[in-house]
């Protein structure tokens, strides 16, 4: 499931409702959103950090941040 945790998620999630992943980030984010809004929005708000860490450090706040909507998409999906 590469990318970060939250896009495994988002996988399993779109895997299980729909039985494809999408062919792109546009593509996901639609099937999400159209499937578990609650888990888009949290999605929505990981993707700017997601992109910023392709030439940015992420700070520790910003890691924190990231990981506790990790832990709610995970929550969301698998119980």
């Amino acid at each position: 499931m590469g990318g970060l945790p939250w896009r495994g998620v988002g996988d399993i999630e779109l895997l299980r409702r729909t039985g494809r992943i999408g062919a792109n980030h546009t593509d996901r984010f639609r099937l999400l959103r159209a499937g578990n809004p609650e888990l888009y929005r949290i999605a929505h708000k990981l993707f700017r950090f997601y992109r910023d860490s392709y030439n940015k450090t992420i700070s520790e706040p910003v890691s924190r941040q990231v990981r506790e909507n990790v832990r709610a998409a995970r929550r969301l999906v698998l119980g």
